[in-house]
């Protein structure tokens, strides 16, 4: 069995393996380290659910430079994983085996715009696609269409997305979200504030919680642009499954949305607003606001530091 099969196979499975793992699966089967993790799974002790709601940060980094040898692995791990998503939508070749001409689907990065289209490269090579939808640099698409004279004539750009089908969560709960050194916490059970440094400089650029309560939870994503960001452009983001653009820091691989959060929380300045994409809450705001969010119902009500949005009886 390919490799491709094997990814197919464990995605199927619900199963994300690394490439030890599938080293593994050539040498000793399939059946073997399905086995194996199944075995695993069983006996990993059942978490007790958390008693009132609970809030963890995955990680809090803040932004340094990147190196060449950075930027290289940042792209490597952004194609590997942005293409298991797509994976789940197209039965894709790569470039290499594309043949001499027919309709073929193909899985790449966006290397450069050109006058007709773009080019597209996968690590095992590139093609030029001919297509009429606008992309950008760095994208990470998959395109459907006929190979015509080495050059992909593109009918379909798909892009990984956020799965309508998904479940939309909600738990019980009221969190402030504040960059601010001076809010209030009010009715609200917990406070997600990642800028608690106080210096602009020190602050982070992407942060991932993890919100729980009786044993549901909730994930919110904290995202500092370097320049203000409209609706529009955060649900490109989210259509991409990454955050904003390349920019030669060292957060590269926390933008990468493998697992679609709940809340996606912009801090931006500019005028504040609110909006859904596909059940993803969405909020953008800037120094001197916060934003309290019901986690029931996902309402978010954005108010000014100094006046906390407090819960309001119907």
């Amino acid at each position: 069995m390919d490799q491709k099969a094997i990814v197919r196979r464990l995605l199927d499975s619900g199963i994300m393996a690394t490439p030890d793992d599938i080293k593994g699966i050539q040498k000793n089967g399939l059946d073997y380290f399905l086995k194996k993790a199944t075995a695993d799974v069983a006996t990993t002790p059942t978490e007790k659910p958390a008693k009132g709601l609970v809030c963890r940060s995955a990680n809090a980094k803040c932004a340094s430079e990147l190196t060449a040898a950075d930027v290289i692995r940042c792209n490597s791990e952004k194609f590997e994983k942005i293409s298991r998503m797509l994976l789940r939508k197209a039965d894709a070749v790569s470039i290499n085996n594309m043949g001499g001409s027919g309709k073929i689907c193909i899985l790449g990065m966006v290397r450069e715009k050109t006058p007709d289209g773009f080019i597209l490269e996968d690590g095992t090579g590139y093609v030029e696609v001919r297509a009429k939808e606008s992309v950008d640099l760095d994208d990470v698409i998959g395109v459907r269409g006929w190979l015509r004279d080495s050059a992909l004539f593109g009918e379909e750009i798909l892009y990984p997305d956020v799965p309508i089908s998904r479940q939309i969560v909600g738990i019980d709960g009221r969190v402030l979200l504040s960059c601010g050194s001076s809010a209030e916490k009010g009715d609200a059970d917990t406070v997600i504030n990642p800028c608690s440094s106080g210096e602009s400089s020190d602050r982070p650029k992407v942060v991932w919680f993890e919100l729980e309560s009786s044993g549901k939870k909730m994930t919110v994503v904290f995202y500092r642009p370097d320049s203000p960001a409209d609706m529009k452009t955060a649900m490109s983001w989210l259509r991409k499954r990454y955050l904003g653009s390349v920019d030669g820091v060292a957060n590269e691989s926390e933008r990468i949305m493998e697992a679609v959060p709940d809340i996606l929380w912009i801090f931006s300045e500019g005028e504040p607003w609110t909006g859904n994409y596909k059940g993803v809450a969405m909020v953008s705001f800037g120094e001197g606001h916060c934003a309290a969010v019901d986690l029931t119902t996902r309402k978010i009500e954005i108010a000014s530091e100094k006046a906390v949005p407090q819960s309001k009886e119907i």
